[in-house]
C-alpha cells in the first residue's frame, strides 16, 4: 500500500468516525428533546466511552514498530467518535434537561405567587390548591409536561408549604419541588428557588 492510499484511507476512517459520532449524538439529542428519554443518551455515552478506551489503546499500539499505518487511523476514528458522541449525549443532553426544569420553574411561578397572595389576604396558606380558584387563579394550571403530571401540594404550617411535581413519568427522572421556607436539605440542587432530585 503506497503512502497516498494510506493517507486517503486515514481520512476516510476519520470522516467515518466523525459521521458516526454525529449521528449517534444527534439521535441522543433528538430522543432527549422530543421523547424525554435518556436511554439513547446513556447508550451513546457508553459507546463513546468504549470508543475512547479503544482509541487510546489503538494510539498506544500505533507507536509500535511498523504499526503506525494500521493503528493511527483507527485511533483517530475512534477518538473522533468518542469526543463528538460524548459531547452531544452528555453535555448537550444535560443542558436540555436543565432547560426543561428551568422552563417548568418559570411556568410554575404564577402558582407560587397565588399561594403567597392567598396567605397575604388570609394570614395562612391554603389547605388545598383548589382553594386558590377562582379568587387567585381561574384554575389550577397544568404543568404542561409530557404525561401531564399534576402539581402536588402540602401545607406544613400556617406559614409553610411544599409544592412539587413528580417528573419520573415524563422521562425527566426527577422531582422538582418548591419549599416556602427555602429549607432545602444539604446537597439538594437548587434552580430558580426550586430544588430537584437527580
Amino acid at each position: 500500500m503506497n503512502g497516498e492510499t494510506r493517507s486517503r484511507d486515514a481520512w476516510v476512517m476519520s470522516i467515518f468516525g466523525l459521521a458516526c459520532g454525529l449521528l449517534a449524538g444527534l439521535m441522543a439529542v433528538v430522543t432527549r428533546r422530543f421523547f424525554a428519554t435518556e436511554l439513547v443518551a446513556d447508550v451513546v455515552a457508553f459507546a463513546g466511552a468504549a470508543a475512547a478506551f479503544f482509541g487510546v489503546g489503538a494510539l498506544v499500539r500505533s507507536f509500535a514498530n511498523g504499526q503506525r499505518a494500521t493503528w493511527r487511523p483507527r485511533a483517530t476514528a475512534a477518538l473522533l467518535f468518542a469526543v463528538v458522541s460524548l459531547f452531544l449525549s452528555v453535555v448537550v443532553c444535560g443542558w436540555l434537561h436543565t432547560q426543561t426544569l428551568k422552563a417548568l420553574a418559570d411556568r410554575s411561578q404564577k402558582l407560587v405567587d397565588a399561594l403567597y397572595a392567598y396567605r397575604r389576604d388570609q394570614s395562612t396558606f391554603p389547605e388545598r390548591l383548589d382553594e386558590l380558584v377562582p379568587g387567585y387563579l381561574p384554575k389550577v394550571p397544568p404543568t404542561s409536561m409530557r404525561n401531564d403530571p399534576p402539581y402536588e401540594y402540602r401545607r406544613e404550617a400556617a406559614d409553610r408549604f411544599e409544592l412539587w411535581v413528580d417528573l419520573r413519568a415524563t422521562g425527566e427522572g426527577t422531582r422538582l419541588f418548591y419549599r416556602s421556607a427555602s429549607d432545602y436539605a444539604p446537597g439538594t440542587e437548587v434552580l430558580r428557588a426550586w430544588g430537584f432530585d437527580d
